[in-house]
């Protein structure tokens, strides 16, 4: 009967400190970020740089911009707000591993949208491009965490705390979307520091 040796307890508590670390180093730039839009410069120009970015683009993503013109030109300060409000909120919930899991995917959404639409996809692809555009990594980066924290007990987090003294709490921290696991999975059985194949 194979076996297949993981890790030990050592090197998954040193696993969830290397990905803490991460996640903090990630927040600063986060902080960083938002702060960077608490500059008047931001909330007054904001529809006007976002116009700027989609110079030739394809036609066929006119709709998607326009979309977008419409919803900030609305009333450009208050997307603003709500835009310097929800990065603000990412990046504490990043450095404090505070509601990580909600946060994760609100900071993947956002991403998304940063890059969709204020880098305008890191286009036009045209001769002389360098890169796709930060977004996009971004996105990656909040999955991988998302990913992390469902399998991994998380390292420097205060959720860990509140988790213990506020029932509801883990909810909306360390919630988890149910799946039935693939026969391949079900085949196995899993033990501490070891997963056991039957075949």
């Amino acid at each position: 009967m194979p076996k297949i040796k993981m890790t030990s307890r050592l090197d998954i508590a040193k696993l969830s400190k290397h990905i803490a670390a991460i996640r903090i180093g990630f927040g600063v730039i986060w902080i960083i970020d938002a702060a960077f839009k608490f500059e008047p410069v931001f909330y007054r120009g904001l529809l006007q740089y976002v116009k700027s970015k989609d110079s030739g683009e394809p036609k066929w993503l006119n709709p998607w911009f326009h979309t977008w013109y419409s919803i900030i030109g609305s009333n450009q300060h208050l997307f603003a707000v709500i835009l310097i409000v929800a990065e603000s909120l990412v990046a504490v919930s990043l450095l404090f591993g505070l509601a990580r899991r909600s946060s994760y995917l609100l900071g993947g959404v956002m991403a998304f949208l940063i890059w969709g639409v204020g880098e305008a996809f890191g286009g036009p692809y045209v001769s002389g491009s360098t890169d796709v555009g930060a977004g996009i990594i971004y996105c990656f980066v909040f999955a991988m965490l998302f990913v992390a924290d469902g399998v991994i007990q998380p390292s420097w987090a205060l959720d860990n705390i509140l988790s213990k003294k506020i029932s509801w709490w883990s909810k909306i921290a360390d919630f988890k979307f149910k799946f039935n696991p693939p026969k391949s999975v079900k085949s196995g059985k899993l033990v501490t520091g070891k997963v056991v194949s039957h075949n």
